[in-house]
């Protein structure tokens, strides 16, 4: 009966300990806490909280500094000893003596303690209700917890805190607590010593005095909880896998644990060994970092009967007998002659190698003879971790995780992978594959490796400047250094990928390279040049600081523009010359040309590597005629001086337009100075010819840079590549067709003799370009090209001119232009305008009228900009049947892009119908539309489901967004579509009354002979009505509320189910990107007597379903479906 209650009041003072730590419940795990950045004791606090001993504050937060006091700990021994119960008002009016409780909000709860002896008093009939608790008291409360009776231990009388202090810290409750042990507890170190404490084997009696602990070891943890102790091995995790020749990990989440002697442990001090019943490996649900590989960990777990289902608390925490050995310079076998041998490495570490040694490069074994100095173990600059994860002085595991430099060639967005070149396979890895914390950018320079399955990824620390001296001669290579900004750096032994090109790409770093040239190992001179003095670089340093490789720094990056126009003028002894440009932003202005600097660079042009220009010229470009060739470039409205030394040509202004240019724009004085871009495919043109024919002299007349080139297949949106074919002067193609590629970093100029338009990127690129010839599309001969590469040597072009005037290039930019408007005297306007989003703001133009029938006020229209100024054109009503001609009207109605204005009827499908209104089809209330009306005349259709509808009637002028509206049947206004047919904004502009409610859905107009029909498990046979055709059917669609799981978005396909009515007839699926016209077709199935089929769907996705009647072949009904 004594050890019972001894056992109860161990209990009791336990949870007194832990109780007082539960403040409130509304974190409910670790990660939940707002402040637990803030916490020292992660582990203990994690593992705690994992187990509902400890919880946050009713904020959220834990509140790791605040110290507990008196009544919390009574109340949460009050409520445990009550299995959970707050009996606290039973013992509120229980006459306990205690004079200081009376209104304290604990006192039931102080009183229940109090006259169970679980709690004594401070004296004088006191509790002391606010008072902290200290280390040495929460410590003895743990360790008669644990079982130690006080009276034996000497945990009473005035020695009580030397006793306390001795014991507790013998057992392990003090571990990592550093701090005074008679000041006050705060929460983060209160769960320190909880976690301490419940893993301390527990005392089950006394004998002759001495404590004796439990044959069965158990803990606390173990014996109150459930939970044991894990120790072992991490050999496989989420990032790599020991042990393994594939280049794998385990799945998110997983941690594979393995120990010789049995992974399972009660306690710290003690392990169950020869135990026929404890595993050797385990796989737990618990996420591990990749340094932790190959050391030992401990972990607690809650085990399952499944070991892999077993619950795991906290993180696991890799253990004191590991001893780890890091360093990032060149180590190779040999004994402890060679300085640069792992014998050498762990001489005085009391460590070292043997045959049981396990090597792994990047996590992958490999095999190493530690006795021969020309193995080489790690690189300089590669990261060595020697591992002895069981304190015996033998090396257990030698990893050596190496990285290399290279660049970015190429990023997609639309396919969402990263182009790294030189990696081994497919250099374009799947974003989902790369880790990394940087945002990256084609041209980065990065550090790279590979293990796991994954891609690592980073931007090295970089240092930019001047070399300023340097020393490659010493017998001790780690005297030679390098100084750049007056630190010194050494060369690293890593790899760089990166093809060869040192304006652009990264080069390997030698200091015997310095002021010359090497090989690529740095050896003897080669093709690769060194740093040189008097340049700036970039310099890429590995993780411990060594210079990998540099990349020699250019000025800004080139910035290229399309001329629209050009002329000089001579006044007096000055040239004076201005350019209209369009830049890569859409932006035209007109600049002054720094013509002097300009001149200049003409000049540097024929000097350099790029001859054609004095091809182009006719003759040698010097100091003494560069002006001339500028100004023959640019051309000009004044008299031109017959011994004037330019070639003949007519002196009209413009001669410089549409073609490109590198320019730089001076800040202070806003002056322009260009040179022709230096072209990889194609030429320069002649701007004042704008017949565009190859004979001599016309636009493309002179083969200059390169030779003209035309467009040899379809342009078209996408990840593409540019194909083209030469042409010679008579405009004959030749049989070799080349090609560029085209990404989303690619800038493409259209011109067509007059104006230009720029777009970014293979999504924003020309619309399709026809090839055949078919009336009223583009004929490719007359599509031809220039462009430049980036250079990386990948084939991809940083900048491409097309030049055509017939092909729709982008998508035009729309504005409403509200009624009310303001002339200025300098014959300027200011409107008020709307554009596709919704932002009101006002604009400034040339165009317009003083009268009230001003034909840009209160319409649509599109722009471009000169400086400061919107040049606008109005935009055509896109579907206006009031033409005569009907090629035109079917011409115009399949327009892929544009606007029309005219009446709206929203059907319940989500399509919005605009009908060609006049006044005649009002009734005679001048409000209500004629009925009849709909019924007769030419409609057009396009989706609508999301178009932003914007109400210009009630939007102020001096709002900044405009007023928005549902699109319904009555408005009347603009309705902008883009290339895919949907309607995108819905200006309206006024609003009718119907005649009836209009219901444009047609009636089921064929016989029901579909069977049976599920989607993703639900039945939708009786949703859709029958139509003759599958026109009707989609217009008339029946919409299909369906979650992810039932469109097969994150997991299984969703299975479509069809069956006909009729055993004699035949069934067929399509299914359907959208319900537009020119939708992608995802699925067809083919005739059959049942369809059973996984398709995955997705918002907007059509399903159409036709009956077949085999006696006659026909089709006899449609069902649609469209998916929300």
């Amino acid at each position: 009966m004594r050890n019972l209650k001894r056992a109860l009041s161990l209990v009791l003072a336990v949870v007194m300990v832990i109780g007082l730590m539960v403040v409130g419940a509304s974190a409910v795990s670790y990660n939940d806490l707002t402040d637990k950045d803030e916490i020292v004791n992660k582990d203990a606090v994690s593992m705690l909280v994992a187990l509902d001993i400890i919880q946050g504050k009713p904020d959220g937060s834990y509140a790791p500094t605040e110290n507990v006091d008196r009544a919390q700990m009574a109340k949460m021994i009050s409520v445990i000893m009550n299995k959970g119960v707050d009996n606290s008002a039973l013992y509120e009016n229980v006459n306990s003596g205690l004079t200081d409780i009376d209104g304290n909000w604990a006192k039931g709860h102080i009183n229940y303690c109090y006259t169970n002896g679980v709690i004594a008093g401070r004296g004088n009939n006191t509790f002391d209700p606010s008072a902290t608790v200290t280390a040495l008291e929460a410590a003895k409360m743990l360790l008669v917890a644990i079982g130690y009776d006080p009276a034996i231990e000497g945990f009473v009388g005035t020695d009580w805190a030397l006793r306390v202090s001795s014991v507790a810290d013998s057992v392990g409750i003090f571990r990592n607590y550093t701090k005074d042990l008679t000041a006050p507890l705060n929460r983060d170190d209160a769960a320190l010593l909880i976690y301490n404490a419940l893993d301390v084997e527990m005392i089950q009696q006394y004998s002759n005095g001495y404590a004796l602990t439990y044959a069965d070891h158990r803990t606390i943890l173990s014996d109150k909880y459930g939970v044991i102790k894990v120790e072992g091995i991490v050999t496989a995790n989420e990032w790599a896998i020991l042990d393994d020749d594939s280049d794998t990990a385990l799945r998110e989440g997983k941690t594979r644990i393995e120990n010789a002697d049995g992974i399972f442990s009660t306690t710290t001090n003690t392990q169950v060994v020869n135990n026929a019943d404890n595993a050797r490996v385990g796989t737990f649900n618990v996420s591990t970092p990749v340094d932790v590989l190959g050391k030992e960990v401990t972990m607690y777990i809650k085990k399952a009967t499944i070991l892999a289902d077993s619950t795991v608390y906290g993180d696991p925490v890799v253990s004191d007998v590991n001893t780890v050995i890091e360093t990032g310079e060149r180590v190779t076998g040999g004994d402890r002659d060679d300085d640069d041998s792992i014998a050498t490495l762990l001489r005085g570490t009391g460590l070292s190698t043997d045959k049981d040694t396990e090597y792994y490069l990047n996590y992958e074994e490999v095999i190493i003879d530690d006795t021969d100095p020309d193995d080489r173990i790690n690189d300089k600059g590669a990261a060595l971790t020697i591992i002895d994860n069981d304190n015996d002085g033998t090396v257990d595991y030698v990893i050596s995780v190496e990285k290399a430099l290279t660049h970015i060639t190429a990023t997609s967005s639309r396919n969402e992978t990263t182009t790294i070149y030189g990696l081994p396979g497919d250099d374009e890895i799947e974003n989902a594959d790369i880790m990394t914390s940087d945002e990256l950018a084609k041209g980065d320079a990065v550090l790279v490796v590979q293990y796991g399955g994954r891609t690592y990824v980073e931007l090295p620390e970089t240092v930019t400047g001047e070399m300023e001296s340097y020393n490659s001669d010493d017998i001790d290579p780690d005297r030679n250094f390098i100084r750049v900004e007056s630190e010194e750096y050494s060369q690293d032994d890593l790899d760089v990928l990166s093809n060869y090109d040192p304006d652009a790409n990264p080069v390997k770093f030698w200091l015997n390279g310095c002021e010359g040239t090497t090989d690529q190992y740095g050896k003897v001179p080669g093709r690769f040049e060194g740093v040189q003095f008097d340049a700036t670089y970039d310099f890429f340093l590995d993780d411990f600081g060594n210079i990998v490789g540099f990349r020699e720094v250019e000025g800004a990056p080139t910035n290229y523009a399309l001329v629209l126009d050009s002329a000089y003028s001579i006044n007096g002894l000055r040239t004076t010359g201005d350019v209209k440009l369009l830049l890569a932003d859409g932006t035209v202005s007109t600049y002054a040309v720094d013509m002097d600097a300009t001149a200049d660079k003409f000049e540097d042009m024929a000097d350099g590597k790029d001859t054609s220009i004095e091809k182009w010229f006719g003759k040698d470009i010097t100091s003494d005629n560069s002006m001339a060739a500028v100004r023959y470039f640019m051309g000009t409205n004044d008299p031109i001086d017959v011994g004037e030394d330019v070639p003949e040509y007519t002196g009209t202004r413009g001669r410089a337009s549409g073609n490109l240019i590198a320019y730089t724009i001076d800040e202070e004085t806003e002056e322009v100075t260009f040179q022709p871009a230096s072209l990889d495919g194609g030429n320069w043109v002649n701007g004042n010819s704008k017949t565009y024919t190859m004979a001599k002299d016309c636009f493309f007349g002179t083969q200059v840079p390169n030779e003209t080139l035309m467009l040899a297949e379809d342009l078209d949106k996408g990840d593409v590549d540019l194909y083209y074919q030469t042409v010679d002067n008579l405009g004959k193609p030749s049989t070799k067709v080349d090609s560029v590629g085209i990404d989303e970093d690619t800038i493409v100029y259209y011109y067509d003799g007059k104006d230009g338009s720029v777009v970014k990127g293979y999504d924003a690129m020309a619309n399709k370009i026809d090839k055949d010839g078919v009336a009223g599309k583009i004929d490719n001969g007359n599509v031809k090209v220039s462009y430049v590469e980036f250079d990386d040597e990948t084939g991809v072009a940083e900048v491409v001119v097309v030049y055509t005037d017939q092909a729709t290039f982008g998508d035009e930019d729309y504005l409403f232009i509200m009624r009310n408007f303001d002339k200025h005297t300098n014959g300027t306007y200011t409107y008020t305008a709307i554009d596709e989003e919704g932002n009101v703001f006002e604009i400034t133009s040339e165009q317009g009228s003083s009268s009230r029938n001003n034909p840009y006020a209160g319409t649509l229209v599109t722009y471009t900009m000169d400086g400061d100024l919107y040049k606008l054109t109005r935009v055509a009503d896109a579907v206006n049947f009031s033409s005569s001609d009907p090629e035109q009207k079917d011409e115009i109605k399949d327009n892929e892009t544009g606007a029309d204005l005219g009446l709206i009827v929203i059907d319940r499908t989500k399509y919005v119908t605009v009908y060609d209104f006049f006044d005649k089809d009002l009734m005679d209330d001048d409000e209500t539309v004629v009925q009849d009306f709909l019924k007769n005349n030419t409609d057009w259709t396009r989706y609508a489901d999301k178009a932003l509808t914007i109400d210009v009637a009630n939007t102020d002028y001096d709002a900044d967004t405009a007023e928005t509206t549902e699109p319904t049947s009555g408005q009347y206004g603009w309705v902008v579509f883009d290339e895919n047919k949907r309607a995108v904004v819905i200006y309206v502009t006024d609003t009718y009354k119907m005649e009836a409610d209009v219901n444009p859905g047609e009636e089921p107009d064929a016989v029901d002979t579909l069977g049976s029909l599920t989607i993703g498990g639900l039945d939708y046979t009786n949703d859709a009505e029958p139509y003759s055709s599958a026109r009707l059917a989609v217009r008339n669609a029946t919409s299909l509320k369906l979650s992810d799981n039932q469109m097969g978005i994150g997991g299984n396909s969703a299975k479509i189910v069809a069956t006909t009515a009729d055993t004699e007839d035949y069934i067929c699926v399509w299914v359907y990107s959208n319900s537009d016209s020119a939708a992608r077709v995802v699925y067809e199935s083919g005739v059959k007597t049942t369809v059973d089929k996984e398709v995955t769907l997705g918002s907007g996705s059509t399903i159409v379903i036709g009956v077949k009647d085999m006696s006659n072949d026909q089709t006899v009904s449609y069902y649609a479906y469209i998916v929300e």
